[in-house]
């Protein structure tokens, strides 16, 4: 496939680790006999991140073995180009002690020290130290790779490097992070190596990392440290060296793609922060170093398709009872060989053919947008293969484009009708998704068109609250809302809208707003079903098209009325929705339904009817899992979870160890799931339900719930985190805690399922 870029990693090597020297000849055989089966001539690039010798025990037998093994890799693999930094295990570990303590002055406490070591002397002395302990490293990984076209570092065994496959330029970026290792206190990765690893003086080149890497179309940081080992407490009113890591390096979008090692296990994770561009973090488990436990050895390829702006990792893993490699489904959801392609941020440059190519024919073959565009509703159903079939990237840039020329009205049409849907399945498109749209918003505040301001203020308030800030997404709603009002559009547009806000409104623990909302919202659907054409008729609704609203509306009901215990308009909301769904024959409601009843008998079992209730959410979730599996991420993780808790309720009414360990392992593998998407909004809910098994999982839970402003969510976490203390001044302080966030907006309005479990706690 032409369009298809492919790297191997490889990491932590450990030759000469005792523990796992002797069967180290199996697990290599199994290694290259697994390799020349994953199409190697077909590898571009291939990273080794580090940890080559074990303990710097750079011995001629352990040299030669690791001489003959990149030989051989080089000749399976002759179109690829090779890179590598060094890891912990690589520096000598006897250079002085003084000289150790110096440089965690430098990194510790004094800047000005700092600046001189990133400084133009290349005497500094504490630099000179740096360079001895990789002396061993650089003298053999230079003996090794020639590569005219890389460009070292400011430190040891750091290099940029840029790899081209066809037209599209990949730079790929090595930062030495293991000479953190020799200061004995907490140290960070500075901005300033990634500054100098740039700059070389060129002429008309670039000038800072910044420039540098915005010159690719993808750029790939490769570490041998994780950004979750630096640390992660502020020195005074600096941030954390973790939190300027993953700013400065990451989510600022100098990098797309993050690959590391040094934890001997194996990890792919999609992160942000606070509505920042993502990031991929691939993290490479040991391929001949000592695994973690069940764990095994590992090494992955990584793929990004250019034409779609996506990638994937193809994990292969051998495990110590049977020495071959197969694909890795412990660790990830694979679909096939390799994991669920996910959309990468691919750059595309001013007046290139991949920006705005044919703008022109592609905005005149949409339809027209109207004064009172649809608005884009949170339960929207998911057409499957929507978000495959357009080059996100590419239409990305050609709004961008669009809005950058004052062409406002054809870009919304873009937004409409091409780009929102797909982008909106992408859970790593929301920060751009929302930055586009306020660009827009601010473009037509001088534009007298209410109906495209309410259209644009959905949109943002959906990507906002998939960010995890209800209280923004609640403030753009109510604007929408206020548009509407002054427009002449149809009133299913300001019903839409109110249901989006009803979600939000009980995130942040509003039940009286809430309620107003959903009842304003279900007397405005019932009015226009009565009166709705069967088919199309302008902007009117259909009355599928109502029928269907009615139904996420009375499921939205049921919610609430689950929160506030009143289970007899439960049933009745439920039923009415089931007669809603089938009214309007949408599929969507195959998941919904049973998802919804699960949640109500799970929430709803008192001793009495333990047994029964939870044998009925069990086959009701199984029903809701099976069916989301042809429905969008969100609903299927929401899925896993609401199984993962029905079978712990069973396991308890029935006392089955063996179901509760099952229902453990589901819920464990869908937070791997929920967190390489960063669904914040329903990661909470997997913690709360883990935290009987993982008591720490309810603090978690809480940090995550109190850093989105979920008051329902944080009262959760506060009764979670009390079920795994003992009696005394911390336990009752949690459980006031939970109190005082279930109260909401008052009698009648209050969070009543967790004043409940408060009484009960109490009364143990």
């Amino acid at each position: 496939m032409p369009n298809l870029f492919r790297w191997l990693h490889l990491t932590d090597f450990h030759l000469g680790c005792s523990a796992i020297e002797r069967g180290r000849d199996g697990v290599e055989h199994a290694f290259w006999e697994d390799l020349q089966a994953q199409s190697p001539d077909s590898i571009q690039l291939v990273v080794l991140s580090g940890d080559f010798i074990d303990r710097c025990d750079w011995r001629q037998d352990l040299l030669g073995q690791l001489n003959i093994f990149v030989r051989r890799l080089k000749q399976t693999l002759p179109a690829a180009t090779f890179v590598a930094v060094p890891g912990n295990h690589d520096f000598d570990r006897g250079q002085s002690t003084e000289g150790h303590r110096l440089l965690g002055e430098v990194w510790n406490r004094n800047d000005l020290l700092r600046s001189d070591f990133f400084g133009q002397n290349p005497r500094e002395p504490l630099r000179n130290l740096s360079s001895y302990a990789f002396e061993a490293y650089c003298r053999w990984w230079s003996s090794e790779n020639n590569d005219k076209e890389v460009r070292p570092g400011w430190l040891p065994g750091e290099f940029r490097r840029t790899v081209t496959h066809g037209r599209w330029r990949i730079g790929v970026a090595g930062l030495n992070t293991a000479f953190l290792a020799m200061i004995p206190r907490r140290a960070d990765v500075d901005l300033r190596q990634l500054e100098r690893l740039a700059y070389h003086g060129q002429e008309g080149g670039p000038r800072t990392g910044q420039e540098w890497c915005a010159s690719h179309h993808l750029c790939i940081l490769v570490t041998h440290h994780p950004g979750s080992v630096l640390s992660d407490e502020s020195v005074g009113e600096t941030e954390s060296p973790r939190r300027t890591f993953y700013q400065r390096f990451l989510a600022d979008g100098h990098f797309q793609v993050h690959l590391c090692g040094d934890l001997h296990e194996t990890a792919h994770e999609v992160r942000s922060i606070f509505g920042s561009r993502s990031w991929h973090c691939f993290q490479g488990g040991p391929l001949f170093g000592e695994p973690v436990p069940n764990a095994g050895w590992s090494y992955s390829i990584g793929e990004i398709d250019w034409g779609k702006g996506e990638l994937r990792r193809v994990p292969r893993v051998c495990y110590p009872s049977e020495p071959r490699f197969v694909a890795d489904e412990q660790h990830f959801y694979l679909d096939g060989v390799g994991t669920r392609w996910q959309s990468v941020e691919v750059r595309s440059f001013p007046g290139s053919s991949e920006g705005a190519d044919r703008i022109g024919d592609l905005i005149a073959s949409l339809p027209a947008l109207g004064d009172n565009p649809r608005p884009f509703e949170i339960l929207i159903p998911f057409r499957r293969g929507e978000s495959r079939v357009e080059a996100i990237s590419t239409l990305r840039d050609q709004c961008e484009a669009l809005v950058e020329a004052g062409k406002i009205e054809s870009a919304l049409r873009l937004l409409a009708h091409r780009l929102i849907r797909p982008v909106y399945f992408y859970q790593g498109a929301f920060a751009w998704g929302r930055g586009i749209l306020e660009t827009i918003l601010d473009s037509l505040a001088q534009v007298d068109k209410p109906g495209w301001k309410a259209w644009t203020l959905d949109a943002l308030g959906n990507f906002v609250g998939r960010l995890g800030r209800p209280a923004e997404a609640v403030d753009c709603y109510g604007r929408a809302v206020a548009e509407l009002k002054l427009s002449s559009g149809p009133p299913i547009n300001l019903a839409i809208v109110l249901g989006n806000r009803f979600l939000e409104l009980v995130r942040l623990g509003r039940l009286k707003d809430a309620r107003v909302d959903e009842n304003e919202r279900i007397k405005m659907l019932l009015e226009l079903e009565r009166a709705a054409p069967v088919t199309t008729s302008g902007d009117e609704p259909t009355k599928s098209e109502c029928q269907f609203h009615l139904a996420t509306a009375y499921l939205g009901s049921a919610y609430w009325h689950m929160l506030v215990c009143n289970a007899d308009d439960v049933d009745a909301d439920l039923k009415r929705a089931a007669e809603y769904f089938e009214a309007s024959g949408h599929r969507h409601a195959r998941s919904f339904l049973p998802l919804a009843a699960a949640l109500t008998m799970l929430s709803a079992s008192s001793p009495d009817n333990a047994t029964t209730q939870a044998t009925k959410a069990l086959e009701l979730a199984r029903q809701a899992e099976e069916f989301a599996r042809d429905e969008t991420d969100r609903d299927r993780i929401r899925a896993g979870w609401a199984l993962g808790l029905a079978q712990l309720a069973s396991a308890r009414a029935a006392r089955d160890d063996a179901m509760a360990a099952d229902g453990q392992a589901r819920l464990v593998g869908t937070l791997k799931e929920c967190r390489q998407l960063d669904l914040q909004e329903i990661e909470p809910d997997i913690l709360i339900a883990l935290s009987s098994f993982r008591h720490a999982d309810a603090r978690k839970a809480r940090d995550i719930a109190e850093r989105c402003g979920y008051v329902l969510k944080q009262a959760d976490a506060h009764i979670a985190i009390a079920q795994g203390l003992r009696p005394g001044e911390e336990f009752e302080s949690h459980l006031r805690r939970a109190e005082d966030l279930a109260k909401c907006d008052g009698p009648g309005f209050r969070y009543e399922a967790a004043l409940r479990k408060v009484r009960a706690l109490r009364n143990k």
